[in-house]
């Protein structure tokens, strides 16, 4: 207990019981210290010969709890007041009762010593509930406080009770970070940021284990049959591969996958007639040709952020912006090792312009008429014309190719860039956090190629200001959720199909680990879980019915979700029907459903 005036020493009662301020330390571990202000006088005002009687009551603001919060049933109750009376403090009572007057928490009462004259203080108590079980009708919070002329002013908050739900897993360290959350369906592996590891935890689990990999680990991805987790270490340029059908976790160091650095290049050009000379006969004449103008070189950052494997086994990547790049992009790890941007997201909407993609190098050679210089991908120089060039490309078979019309400045994409998959793999999902309005590039994996579909959070739900802090994809990819102020639901058209109003947004979004089949998925398992913090900052988990859009339950949570959230079936012989996992601030929220939580 701190004291800024050293002139008296408190005295507390507590449901009736003396305490001295050395009891209260044992019996409240200190958290009802009281800041008060130093003396400012040796009594009341009004006591000399002749003086007016005080009839101003004292002030009385409540600090906290603000009116129409929540608090948990079981814990004990933080309370805040400021008082104040310009002729002194004598008295400050708190209590906590039920609407029908049943004393619910314990009572706090201060009494000012009558030699100092306290003006101003702030009072913060802790009250632990009463012995008898308490429910969940609403909560007063009355506060009394009286001066020394008797004056009395007393003020009431409302308060809700509810059942604060889930249990926090703190992490090895303080101010761990973690930056990304999946499960091979037995355990869920968390990407600790702050350390360069993976923390593991069975399903249902208490105790973290974990394992080293590479640099700032970031995205996670289950490979489709379970059996190998990839990290996006965002420190580096590489990829971390686990075994996880190995007894012991760790990464195998001989399979970590290199990013390397990869350019595009724009190329406005223009179709002119130039004179050539035939080198059989020397003799000059006009042909038509595709000349450059000039090669503009755009870099970007190569280090892996979020990443997602396809039921083909293509690994989908984002990169991450750093100070010298801070354009990040999608890239493609084909399942013969090679590496290439995915640029479908972007619009073709610049005339006589085309960008370069696969290649080593180009360049522009300069002359009259111009000539375009690339180094190809394999690591051949061409040289000629822009159409002999391509030319030349397709002939060879090379990787490296021209895409006409791309608006290049349309491909970088700003930290942060969310991922989902679908259960079955077949479908990926990125979605633009940090741009308003944000992209959601969808791809559909085929026979042998990736079919993009593009839209932004302006076309879902006709806000130019919206972005997205979560993404979740559905088993089969017929239904995907982002969560930006509001939770929206769109179809493999990334047609809009429905909002959730579910409240102020802190963290991200999940659909039930068996939805499928949209539109017509089983009530039991068309559910999203859905993260916020009402008016009053009291963190909750909304379940969401992803076929009427409506709040199934709303979950008060122990502490507030600040990144993913992923829903995943209990082991077997659990009690709960479903369980979430979440991050938060310390750690790991970890939430046990039960049938009556996803049902209205």
């Amino acid at each position: 207990m701190k004291f800024l005036s050293k002139r008296f020493a408190a005295t507390w009662f507590f449901a009736g019981t003396l305490l001295t301020g050395a009891a209260l330390l044992s019996a409240c571990a200190g958290d009802n210290a009281f800041v008060v202000g130093p003396g400012t006088g040796t009594g009341p005002g009004g006591t000399g010969s002749g003086a007016q009687r005080d009839t101003v009551r004292p002030t009385l603001n409540f600090v906290r709890p603000v009116a129409a919060s929540v608090a948990a049933v079981g814990d004990s109750l933080r309370v805040e007041v400021a008082v104040s009376d310009a002729g002194g403090l004598a008295r400050v009572e708190i209590s906590a009762v039920s609407a029908a007057g049943v004393q619910r928490y314990e009572r706090a009462t201060r009494q000012y010593p009558a030699g100092d004259t306290v003006r101003n203080d702030t009072v913060r108590v802790l009250l632990a509930p009463t012995g008898e079980r308490v429910a969940t009708d609403p909560l007063l919070v009355i506060a009394r406080v009286s001066d020394r002329a008797g004056n009395v002013r007393e003020d009431t908050v409302r308060v809700s009770l509810a059942l604060i739900r889930g249990r926090v897993i703190a992490l090895p360290n303080a101010g761990d970070r973690i930056a990304d959350i999946q499960t091979d369906g037995r355990r869920v592996f968390f990407s600790n940021y702050s350390r360069n590891r993976v923390e593991v935890l069975p399903i249902g689990g208490v105790t973290l284990t974990g394992f080293r990999v590479g640099s700032q680990p970031w995205g996670l991805a289950v490979s489709p049959d379970r059996n190998t987790l990839y990290v996006a270490n965002s420190g580096g340029t590489n990829i971390s591969v686990v075994n996880l059908a190995a007894g012991e976790l760790r990464e195998n160091e001989a399979a970590r996958i290199q990013t390397p650095n990869v350019q595009l290049f724009e190329v406005p050009f223009s179709r002119d007639s130039v004179d050539v000379i035939d080198p059989g006969t020397g003799a000059r004449r006009k042909v038509s040709a595709v000349v450059p103008s000039s090669v503009t070189e755009f870099d970007y950052s190569d280090r892996p952020q979020f990443i997602a494997q396809t039921q083909g086994g293509q690994l989908l990547y984002s990169t991450r912006p750093t100070g010298t790049a801070p354009d990040g992009t999608i890239r493609r790890r084909r399942t013969d090792g090679s590496i290439e941007f995915f640029v479908d997201y972007a619009r073709r909407n610049v005339a006589r312009t085309l960008v370069i993609v696969n290649a080593r190098d180009a360049g522009l050679i300069e002359g009259d008429p111009n000539q375009l210089g690339v180094l190809t991908d394999e690591g051949e120089f061409l040289q000629g014309f822009v159409d002999l060039v391509e030319e030349q490309l397709r002939n060879r078979g090379s990787r490296t190719r021209f895409e006409y019309f791309l608006n290049v400045r349309e491909i970088g994409l700003r930290d942060t860039t969310f991922v989902a998959v679908s259960g079955d793999h077949r479908q990926v999902a990125f979605g633009e956090g940090a741009t308003d309005p944000g992209r959601i590039m969808l791809f559909t994996e085929g026979p042998d190629s990736l079919l993009a579909r593009i839209g932004n959070t302006r076309d879902l739900v006709g806000n130019t200001a919206e972005r997205i802090i979560g993404l979740a994809l559905n088993r089969d990819g017929t239904l995907g959720a982002a969560r930006g102020r509001e939770a929206y639901f769109f179809n493999r058209d990334l047609r809009l199909q429905g909002v959730g109003l579910t409240g102020e947004p802190t963290g991200g979004i999940s659909l039930h680990p068996e939805h499928a089949g949209y539109p017509g998925t089983p009530a039991a398992t068309r559910l999203a879980f859905v993260s916020g913090v009402d008016d009053n900052g009291s963190p909750y988990v909304d379940v969401v019915d992803t076929f009427s859009f409506f709040r199934v339950q709303r979950i008060f949570v122990r502490e507030r979700i600040t990144g993913s959230v992923l829903a995943v079936l209990p082991p077997a012989g659990s009690s709960a029907v479903l369980m979430l996992y979440a991050v938060t601030a310390r750690g790991v929220l970890e939430l046990n459903l039960t049938a009556a939580d996803l049902r209205p």
